[in-house]
C-alpha cells in the first residue's frame, strides 16, 4: 500500500506502480478516497479551488454553470494497492455522445457482483465506489449531477436481484448539458436542383419555389462530462443583400425563413446578386461580355462570349453557363462548367474547368470534356470522355473513346478506346495505346442501360407467360438481340485496331485488354509498324504485326 497521492492521470500513475513492484497491470489497483475540485472563469488566467459555496451552486443548477462559462476540474485523492482478491469486477464499455454530454456506462453480464453473498444496502456503496472509480480513470467528474446515475443503480441492483441481469444495462454516468449550436445564415438556391443534362435552362412554374434564406439563429453553450464548456459556434452576422425582381418573384416569411417564390413561368436568371423570372436568360461576367439570345418556341437559345483581353478570362472563375449553343472566343477560368450541344471555344479550357456537350470544338484543351463528338486540335495535359475523338496534337493528357483520331502525339499520352486507335506520327516515348471497353464511359454506361433494358424484358417475359401467349417470341427475340448488343461490345477488342501511320521514335506501351480480363501488352521499338490487331484461333489469342501469343 503507497500513501495518498493527488493525480489526475490514474492510469499512468497505476502504470508506474507495476513497473516499480513488478506487478501485472492487471492486478493493480487503486482506493479512491477523495476529490479536490477546482474552477476557472473566462477571464482567469489559471483554476483555482472552488469555494464550498459555489460548488454547492453549480451542483444544484447545472444551466449556473454554462450562464457563468465556467470550467470545472478535479483532482483525484488515491492510493494504490495490489489486489490479491476481487470483491467486485464490472465488465463494461464507455459510450460517448457527439459532445461528451451525456456518458453512458454499459455493464456486461460477464462481470463479478457478489450479490448473492451480500445485501442490497452493503452491495449499493460498493457499485457506487466502482462507478466513481470508472468515472475518475476517464476523467468525468465525480459527485456532481449524477443523480440519475444514482437512480440508474439502484434499479439496476433491483433486476440483478430479481435474477433479470442476462442482458447488458445502461446506467447515465453524468447530465450535461448538450450545445445548442448556433445556425449559419444560409442561402439554398432550390432551383439549382433542377438542373439536369435533360434541361438546358432552368425552368420554373408559376408560385414554384425558387430559393429559401435561413436567417442566422444564436445557439448556446453546452457542458460536458469532462468539466468542459462545450462552444457553440461563431455566427456570421451577414445580410440577405440579393436584389429580387418584384415584377417575377414574391416573397414569403415563415419561421426564420425568407422564401422566394415565382409570379409567372418561365425561367430563372441570376447573375451578379440579382435574381428574376424571364423568358430570356442573360449571361453577365465580371470580364466584357456581350451575349446573343433567341427567344423562341423551341428554346433555341445560343450564347456568345466575347473577350477581346487575350490576357483575361473569357468565362470567368466559377461561373456556369447553360444553353442549346455556346461560342467562345477566349479562354475559360478555373471551376468553370460549361452544358451544351454544341459547343466552341476558340481560347483554352482552364484544367479545373468541366465541359459537357454533344459536339465540342475545342482550340486548346486542359480541363475536362465530356462529349459525343470531340475536335480538339491541341490537347495539353487534359481528359477526353467521348464516343469520337479527333485530336491534332497531344502534348500530354488522356483519352477514353470508342474511336480516337490524332494526328502527332508528343510524349505522356494516354489513349483508350474500345474500336480503334488511328494516329499520324508519334514523336515521341512514354505514351500509352489501350483497347479497353471497360476504361470508356460511354461504353460501360452503354452496358449498363443493356442490362436493366434485359432486366425489364424479363419481367415482361414472365408476365407474358402467364397472361399472353402471343408476345412470348418477341419479347425473347429483344432479349436475344440485346445480349448479342452485350456481346459484341464485351468482344470488341478481337476487332479492334491500332494503327501507327509513321514509324515510332522510341519506347511507347501497346495494350490489348481480352474478354477474359487478361491483356497483351507489347512495348514499341524505335521502328515502322503495320497495323496492330488481335486473331483468335481456337484457344489462342495473337497481337499483330509482333506475333505474341496468349492462350484463353
Amino acid at each position: 500500500m503507497q500513501k495518498p497521492t493527488l493525480t489526475r492521470n490514474i492510469d499512468s500513475l497505476l502504470k508506474e506502480f507495476a513497473s516499480d513492484t513488478f506487478t501485472p497491470l492487471d492486478s493493480c489497483d487503486f482506493k479512491l478516497l477523495g476529490t479536490v475540485t477546482y474552477i476557472k472563469y473566462p477571464n482567469d488566467e489559471s483554476f483555482t479551488k472552488i469555494p464550498d459555496e459555489l460548488y454547492k451552486q453549480y451542483s444544484h443548477d447545472i444551466n449556473d454553470v454554462t450562464k457563468d462559462k465556467v470550467n470545472i476540474n478535479q483532482i483525484y485523492k488515491i492510493e494504490l494497492f495490489v489486489a490479491h482478491e476481487c470483491t467486485v469486477k464490472l465488465e463494461y464499455q464507455i459510450i460517448f455522445d457527439k459532445f461528451s454530454t451525456h456518458p453512458k456506462l454499459i455493464i456486461l453480464p460477464s462481470s463479478h457482483i457478489p450479490y448473492k453473498t451480500m445485501q442490497p444496502k452493503e452491495l449499493y456503496p460498493l457499485l457506487v465506489n466502482e462507478l466513481n472509480k470508472i468515472k475518475a480513470k476517464n476523467r468525468i467528474l465525480i459527485n456532481f449531477h449524477h443523480k440519475q446515475m444514482l437512480d440508474d443503480l439502484k434499479k439496476f441492483i433491483r433486476h440483478l436481484y430479481a435474477g433479470n441481469f442476462t442482458k447488458p444495462v445502461k446506467i447515465l454516468l453524468f447530465e450535461g448539458i448538450e450545445p445548442e449550436l448556433s445556425m449559419q445564415s444560409s442561402i439554398d438556391m432550390v432551383f439549382k436542383n433542377k438542373r439536369s443534362p435533360n434541361h438546358q435552362l432552368i425552368e420554373v412554374d408559376q408560385d414554384e419555389l425558387i430559393l429559401e434564406y435561413r436567417k442566422p439563429i444564436f445557439g448556446s453553450n453546452g457542458f460536458n462530462c469532462y468539466g468542459k464548456q462545450v462552444e457553440h459556434g461563431e455566427l456570421d452576422t451577414k445580410s440577405f443583400d440579393l436584389e429580387i425582381d418584384d415584377e417575377s418573384i414574391y416573397t414569403e416569411e415563415k419561421d426564420n425563413r425568407l422564401l422566394l417564390k415565382s409570379r409567372k413561368k418561365g425561367y430563372v436568371d441570376y447573375n451578379d446578386g440579382r435574381i428574376a423570372v424571364s423568358n430570356v436568360v442573360k449571361v453577365n461576367k465580371v470580364n466584357r461580355v456581350q451575349s446573343k439570345i433567341t427567344d423562341d418556341e423551341d428554346n433555341d437559345i445560343e450564347i456568345v462570349v466575347a473577350q477581346n483581353d487575350i490576357t483575361k478570362d473569357s468565362v470567368g472563375e466559377g461561373t456556369e453557363i447553360i444553353s442549346e449553343r455556346i461560342h467562345i472566343n477566349g479562354h475559360t477560368g478555373s471551376k468553370s462548367l460549361l452544358e451544351a450541344t454544341d459547343l466552341v471555344i476558340e481560347g483554352a479550357t482552364h484544367q479545373d474547368s468541366n465541359i459537357f456537350a454533344k459536339n465540342a470544338k475545342v482550340n486548346r484543351h486542359k480541363g475536362t470534356l465530356r462529349c459525343n463528338r470531340a475536335e480538339v486540335k491541341l490537347l495539353e495535359g487534359g481528359k477526353i470522355h467521348a464516343s469520337y475523338a479527333e485530336v491534332g496534337t497531344c502534348l500530354g493528357g488522356s483519352i477514353y473513346a470508342k474511336d480516337v483520331v490524332i494526328d502527332h502525339v508528343k510524349n505522356n499520352v494516354t489513349v483508350y478506346a474500345s474500336n480503334s486507335i488511328t494516329i499520324r506520327l508519334v514523336s515521341g516515348e512514354d505514351n500509352n495505346f489501350t483497347i479497353d471497353y471497360h476504361k470508356i464511359p460511354v461504353v460501360t454506361s452503354q452496358i449498363s442501360l443493356i442490362d436493366a433494358d434485359i432486366d425489364d424484358l424479363k419481367f415482361r417475359l414472365e408476365d407474358a407467360l402467364k397472361d399472353t401467349a402471343k408476345d412470348v417470341s418477341g419479347i425473347e427475340n429483344e432479349i436475344k438481340a440485346l445480349k448479342h448488343e452485350k456481346e459484341q461490345i464485351i468482344n470488341s477488342s478481337l476487332k479492334a485496331t491500332i494503327y501507327i501511320k509513321n514509324a515510332l521514335h522510341g519506347l511507347n506501351v501497346i495494350k490489348f485488354a481480352l474478354p477474359n480480363n487478361q491483356e497483351i501488352i507489347y512495348k514499341t521499338l524505335a521502328k515502322q509498324y503495320d497495323k496492330f490487331y488481335l486473331e483468335l484461333d481456337e484457344d489462342k489469342v495473337t497481337l499483330h504485326p509482333v506475333g505474341i501469343t496468349k492462350e484463353i
